[in-house]
Formats: C-alpha cells, structure tokens, sequence
C-alpha cells in the first residue's frame, strides 16, 4: 500500500516535532535539576549577605543616634567632651 505524500510529509513533520519535544523535555529537566538549584544558591548567598548587611545597619543606627545625643549633651553644657569615653558609654 502506497501512502500518499500529504500523509508522508505530515507523518515526517509529526516525527520531527516529536524528536523536538523529547530533546526539550530533556533539556527542561536537566535545567531544572543543575541550573535552577545553581541560581538559587546565588540568589540566596546574594539576599543573605544583604540581610546580613541590614542587620549589621539597624544594629549601628541606635549606637550612633546614642553617641550624637551624648556630644550634643556635652555641646549644649558648653563642656569638652572626649570621643573615647562616649564609645565606651
């Protein structure tokens, strides 16, 4: 039995696309399973060291308002005031 050449060239277009599929499939899942778990590491090694960076600020900002409220005290008495004794406050 002969098969026409519409069936044929469809049936090579449906081979074609269907090889296509599996090397996409195969790609997805290798993607999936090194490069995603790659990027995610880097993603998050990024937003910890930010996190970290933010903690280290709002940790600082108290100590420093607290130092500038001592000088201007000291400032405002019309009295010298030494830096190393207000760190040590």
């Amino acid at each position: 039995m002969a098969l026409s050449p519409e069936y044929a060239a469809i049936k090579n277009q449906y081979d074609a696309l269907r090889e296509e599929l599996a090397k996409l499939a195969a790609e997805r899942k290798m993607l999936s399973t090194t490069e995603k778990r790659e990027l995610e590491k880097q993603y998050y090694l990024k937003i910890r060291r930010k996190q970290y960076e933010l903690f280290i600020l709002r940790n600082e900002m108290p100590r420093l308002k607290r130092k500038t409220e001592l000088i201007r005290v000291c400032l405002n008495r019309s009295e010298a005031y030494d830096l190393e004794q207000i760190e040590n406050r």
